[in-house]
C-alpha cells in the first residue's frame, strides 16, 4: 500500500511495510519500483512485496547510521543534567562506544570467532566502564611512604609561587 505526491523538486511517499515509512526526496522518487521480500504472519513465509525506488535507496545508503542510532537507543546512558553540554558529550561518548562495538563484531566476524563468544554491546559497555574504573583507581598520586629512595626531588626549574603574608594589624 503507498500514497505518492509529486511536483517538479519533491517527492512525498507514504508506504506501508510493517508500519508505515513516510519519506520526502528530492532525488529518488516512487519509480521504478522493486521487489523486496517481507515476512507474512498469515502465510507464514516470506513473500514479494513492491518497494518504491526511494525507500530501496535509502536502506542501500543510510542502513549504518539507522544502525548505530537503534544501537545507541539499546542502552542509552541517561541522567538528568541543566547543562547541555554535558549532554552532547555523553552523547557522543555513547557514539563513540556504539562505533566501537560494531568495528568489534565486525572484526571478529572476519577473524571468524564463533557468534557466541563475541560481546554483545552490554558486556562491551560493561568492560569499558571496568577498564575506566580501574585505569583511575590504579593511576592515584603516590603518597611518601610509596617513594622507594626517600628523597623528594623537585625538577630544576619549577616555578613557585611565593605570596605575602596577610597582614593582621590595622593601619
Amino acid at each position: 500500500e503507498e500514497f505518492t505526491r509529486a511536483d517538479q523538486r519533491l517527492t512525498a511517499i507514504k508506504w506501508k511495510d510493517s508500519k508505515c515509512v513516510t519519506m520526502v526526496s528530492t532525488t529518488t522518487g516512487a519509480e521504478p519500483h522493486q521487489v523486496v521480500k517481507r515476512w507474512s504472519k498469515t502465510e507464514n513465509k516470506e513473500i514479494n512485496v513492491p518497494c518504491p525506488a526511494v525507500v530501496v535507496s535509502y536502506n542501500k545508503n543510510m542502513g549504518g547510521v539507522d544502525l548505530c542510532n537503534q544501537q545507541m537507543e539499546v542502552y542509552r546512558t541517561w541522567f538528568k543534567s541543566k547543562k547541555w553540554t554535558v549532554k552532547v558529550a555523553i552523547h557522543f561518548i555513547d557514539l563513540a562506544i556504539v562505533n566501537a562495538w560494531m568495528e568489534y563484531k565486525e572484526d571478529a566476524t572476519k577473524m571468524q570467532i564463533p557468534k557466541k563468544n563475541i560481546k554483545d554491546l552490554m558486556e562491551f559497555k560493561i568492560n569499558i566502564a571496568k577498564e575506566w574504573l580501574s585505569t583511575t583507581i590504579n593511576n592515584k598520586r603516590p603518597n611518601e611512604d610509596d617513594n622507594p629512595i626517600g628523597v623528594n626531588e623537585e625538577p630544576p626549574n619549577k616555578v613557585q609561587n611565593f605570596r605575602a603574608p596577610i597582614p593582621t594589624e590595622k593601619k
